[in-house]
């Protein structure tokens, strides 16, 4: 394989491009016992349909996935347009507060079988099962394989692709 030179122009040119890739934002929840986090995620896309398989990416240092490591699961929060501040807020470390039941000043619960924290003003959450990793030189690749999925509405709302929050609709961009 050829020696990899940093050419700033094609690096620019390169993030740009990767930037126009469409990605959901979402909220990571994990927890191992009694530590539990909340985590802006943008890397999520479906891979499998039989059995029904997602791969998310996440920081090999970040607290996230020493969380899924130790427990093999997680969950995800679907936020709403309208919805926006949660995604930056998320972008660091939650702060738990056990008595107030908040993450970072923000209320949760406790997902239906895996326990993981869910942002109470999520549209929707999914669980998974970590059923294998794959190591990068800077993220892990984690397959998940659903266990649950939830809509959180009053009723008077459909769910659609068009109502979630996207990288399109914040001033952020990760292009790697």
């Amino acid at each position: 394989m050829e020696e990899k030179t940093e050419n700033p122009d094609f690096d620019k040119l390169r993030r740009r491009v990767m930037w126009l890739i469409p990605n959901g934002i979402f909220l990571l929840g994990t927890r191992h016992e009694d530590q539990m986090n909340l985590m802006t995620l943008s890397w999520m896309t479906q891979v499998s349909s039989e059995p029904k398989v997602v791969i998310i990416s996440c920081e090999k240092r970040s607290l996230s996935f020493e969380l899924i490591s130790k427990s093999k699961n997680f969950s995800v929060s679907f936020l709403e347009k309208n919805n926006k501040k949660p995604s930056l807020i998320f972008a660091k470390p939650a702060v738990l507060d056990k008595t107030l039941n908040t993450l970072s000043q923000y209320e949760y619960f406790e997902a239906k079988l895996t326990k993981t924290p869910v942002l109470s003003s999520a549209c929707a959450y999914m669980e998974f099962g970590a059923v294998d990793f794959k190591e990068l030189d800077s993220h892990v690749v984690v397959y998940g394989e659903v266990l649950n999925a939830v809509e959180l509405f009053d009723g008077s709302n459909k769910i659609t692709k068009e109502s979630i929050l996207s990288m399109q609709d914040t001033k952020m961009n990760y292009g790697g």
